[in-house]
């Protein structure tokens, strides 16, 4: 069941799935104050359980919060500072939307005159990814393929010199899922929180906040701090949580380790009315078919049990992990695009809801999806198809013009029917003159090609169709193009009839 769009959050089905939907300044669990803060993932091992969501915006519903996240308050602009590492085709659009919406941005970029455009719009230039990290809140990069990743996260002066507890990494380059678990087990052993944000969208979207981020990292924890600078990136995000996540709060994991470190005490303290109305004293002392014990030992009994329940309320604020800082980041997020989804597994989603607002800024939906590889997996799935269509589309033009036919009265004939895409209706006019002007690199759509073909081998999914795409876009890439367009795979095609 999805319960994310203001239509569907309105169901009853949902009502009922999710619980009480959350009003902006609104907790469920109302013995808790809700406080505005920045945004601070170290938050997560709190027992404060207040949460702030980020300022409502337009056409966005994110997290049907039957809960209050116990983790991370909201990346708000102007309290938290975001750091942006790579400045290509993508990520100078998505930190500009940062800027605009008011937050403060440290960036950094391997070709340093790349970062101007950050510099005159009033962002921070750091020397190193460490030193973005370091001056950061929550640090975001948009690199260009895994090597790069592992590099600027992990190498020397990589972001990891830079994180501790208390800070937040979301990932929104195109990598395989092995490396996305690489870079975050490297993260997280700073006592930092990780979340992968993969982003669904080219160079247009990226500048228009219009991207869909695909997030996933550990459930409850991650999704928080990350919320504000989703909602700055985009106009949506998604919370796809299961159903029983509202029990893996940290008041859920807190009540039940007390219940079950109190015990029988529980009927004492239950029935202690009616014991006082009939005597005048009552002490409970020790366990059944136990020797009484002193006031002194219950008294030590009682710490004991007091320091268990805090060690498993500690131990559930450790679980909810990732989460917090999607949350904390959603603003920045839909700042840069459409939507973003948090695809993770139980812990991260703080992260998520943290860097809400910041995704929100750059993106139009976010989506919180499963464990960290879920949304590398995710994207590759979409841009594997979308390859393919891209190499079909190329083939269906070229065969029109050797037919004798007009290419853009295909595009117009595709576009009134059942294969209508916005991508052809983009794409193919310009295509159709011979022009391939850079949105997404065709190099960068042939090697998110191969990485989903090396996936679907581990998996043992044949790929006849999307193999023999990729092969197009290798070749178009020998043939000098993959700086241009991936559209640019006519001309491979065309190539091929000249043989």
């Amino acid at each position: 069941m999805l319960c994310r769009t203001p239509t569907q959050l309105g169901t009853p089905a949902c009502q009922r799935a999710q619980g009480v939907i959350r009003p902006a300044n609104f907790c469920t669990l109302t013995r808790y104050t809700v406080q505005q803060r920045p945004v601070n993932v170290a938050a997560a091992s709190s027992s404060d359980l207040g949460s702030t969501p980020a300022a409502p915006r337009t056409q966005r519903s994110r997290r049907a919060a039957a809960v209050c996240h116990a983790t991370v308050g909201k990346a708000e602009p102007g309290a938290t500072t975001l750091g942006f590492c790579g400045m290509g085709i993508m990520g100078v659009p998505m930190a500009l939307n940062l800027i605009k919406a008011g937050y403060k941005v440290v960036v950094w970029n391997r070709s340093a005159d790349k970062c101007e455009p950050l510099k005159a719009a009033g962002a921070t230039v750091a020397a190193t990814p460490a030193d973005v990290a370091r001056q950061s809140d929550i640090t975001f990069a948009m690199l260009s393929d895994p090597p790069a990743a592992v590099q600027v996260a992990t190498g020397p002066g990589g972001i990891v010199e830079g994180m501790s507890a208390g800070k937040g990494y979301v990932d929104v380059s195109t990598i395989d899922p092995a490396t996305a678990a690489a870079v975050a087990a490297a993260v997280r052993g700073t006592g930092a929180l990780y979340l992968e944000a993969p982003v669904s969208g080219s160079k247009g979207p990226a500048e228009q906040g219009a991207l869909i981020f695909l997030t996933a990292g550990k459930r409850p924890g991650a999704v928080d701090a990350a919320a504000g600078r989703l909602d700055v990136m985009g106009k949506a995000s998604f919370f796809l949580g299961e159903v029983w996540l509202p029990t893996h709060t940290l008041a859920a994991a807190a009540a039940a380790a007390a219940n079950a470190a109190a015990g029988d005490q529980a009927l004492y303290d239950a029935a202690a009315w009616p014991l006082d109305v009939m005597g005048k004293a009552s002490f409970f002392l020790w366990e059944v078919g136990t020797l009484p014990l002193t006031l002194a030992a219950a008294a030590a009994a009682a710490a004991a049990a007091a320091a268990a329940a805090a060690a498993a309320a500690a131990a559930a604020a450790a679980a909810a992990g990732d989460q917090a800082l999607y949350d904390a980041a959603a603003g920045p997020l839909d700042v840069m695009g459409k939507a973003s989804f948090f695809l993770g597994e139980v812990g991260d989603q703080a992260l998520y809801d943290a860097a809400a607002g910041p995704l929100d800024v750059m993106g139009k939906a976010s989506f919180f999806l499963g464990e960290v590889g879920a949304g590398a997996n995710m994207k590759l799935v979409v841009n594997a198809v979308m390859g393919a269509m891209m190499g079909a589309f190329a083939e269906g033009l070229s065969l029109a013009d050797r037919m004798g036919l007009q290419q853009q009265d295909v595009i117009d004939v595709v576009a009134l029917g059942a294969i209508a895409s916005p991508m052809f209706a983009l794409k193919g006019p310009v295509m159709a003159k011979g022009n391939y002007p850079t949105a997404f690199p065709l190099k960068h759509q042939q090697k998110d090609l191969r990485l989903a073909l090396a996936e679907a081998d581990a998996a043992a999914q044949p790929l006849a169709v999307i193999a023999a795409a990729n092969d197009l876009y290798v070749r178009a890439r020998q043939q000098g193009h993959g700086d241009a367009d991936f559209s640019a795979v006519l001309e491979a095609v065309k190539g091929q009839q000249q043989q």
